[in-house]
């Protein structure tokens, strides 16, 4: 009798882990463009001197320029140009009330004086603005909400059969 050899099952020393992991897509270049605009943008504004980091000199004017917009603000009232019924932001019952010529309508604040408003807005609700104080931001807001809680005694709103609570423009104390 003859033997035979046995074959040996031959068993890796390092058997191949079944993943629960999908295998590798192939790498989206649109992905590495987005992430280098995205760096680009942040970059945009530093600067490198002399090895040391730096705000670049147009985010620096960009901030000055806001900063003097706000030291250079001012508190308006937005006027009747002509004696008619003009839109109630705050009136209770009724959507408008009667306006006479020169009658505030808003009292308000901006930092970029008359440019707030387009002549359009301003021509089609027959409103004339005019700036009665100018200075810091907060000293312009404070100027603005005495204004309007003191309106209820201005002549122009005691007159009335029914007084205002503040400008018929200004839906609220702010």
């Amino acid at each position: 009798m003859l033997k035979t050899k046995k074959k040996i099952k031959e068993i890796p020393i390092f058997p191949k882990e079944e993943s629960s992991i999908s295998p590798k897509k192939p790498f989206n270049p649109k992905i590495l463009l987005f992430l280098v605009f995205l760096f680009g943008i942040s970059m945009a504004y530093i600067v490198w001197k002399n090895g040391q980091a730096d705000i670049s000199e147009e985010r620096k004017a960009k901030f000055q320029n806001e900063v003097e917009k706000l030291e250079k603000a001012e508190q308006y009232a937005l006027i009747a140009e002509e004696s008619k019924l003009y839109p109630c932001l705050n009136c209770k019952g009724m959507d408008s009330v009667f306006l006479l010529r020169g009658e505030i309508w808003k009292y308000g604040v901006s930092t970029n004086g008359e440019k707030r408003y387009t002549q359009t807005f301003l021509r089609t609700n027959r409103l004339i603005y005019f700036r009665q104080f100018m200075g810091s931001l907060q000293a312009c807001l404070v100027e603005e909400k005495r204004k309007i809680y003191h309106y209820p005694l201005l002549p122009e709103n005691l007159k009335r059969l029914k007084p205002l609570d503040r400008p018929a423009g200004n839906p609220q104390d702010r």
